[in-house]
């Protein structure tokens, strides 16, 4: 008699549970609803410019680099011909001074001191490094670029920003 109450007592949970897997209503929220829409986004690779080797002598740098920030702002670098540099943080403060080029003629140290920071210059495009030693060679990402948008006569086509595919 023992043993029949254990199983009469089981019995009904075991008959729930089987129960649960042939629910419609519960296989239905499993499935998409037949009027879902399949949306694909498409997506843009930028091309960014190689850095040159005596991008000095090779490429008309001065003028004003922007960099689009994610809050909507954007911070800027001018390059000026007489080696003077201005920076706008994109958040109200301004730095000036002097830019010196680094031994390779392709990159400018804005200011002095070892933690200056250091770009890397392209066509229409410079880019922030992580340091002196980082290489030139490779990919650039967008969090690296300022694209010129002024050039020392005024604005810049918009043929000079990095380029989208």
């Amino acid at each position: 008699m023992h043993n029949f109450v254990k199983i009469a007592g089981v019995a009904p949970l075991v008959l729930a549970l089987a129960a649960c897997g042939n629910n419609p209503a519960r296989q239905s929220a499993r499935q998409p609803a037949s009027n879902a829409v399949k949306v694909t986004l498409p997506t843009t690779d930028v091309a960014f410019p190689d850095v040159p080797l005596d991008a000095k002598v090779k490429l008309d740098f001065p003028g004003t680099y922007q960099q689009k920030l994610p809050g909507g702002g954007t911070r800027s670098v001018t390059l000026n011909s007489d080696g003077t540099f201005i920076i706008h943080d994109g958040h109200g403060i301004e730095t000036t001074g002097n830019y010196s080029w680094l031994d390779d003629n392709s990159r400018v140290r804005l200011g002095t001191g070892k933690d200056a920071p250091i770009y890397a210059v392209a066509d229409g495009t410079i880019y922030r490094m992580a340091g002196e030693n980082s290489s030139i060679r490779g990919p650039m990402s967008a969090g690296q670029a300022f694209a010129k948008v002024i050039g020392p006569g005024g604005a810049m086509p918009a043929s000079s920003t990095p380029a989208v595919k």
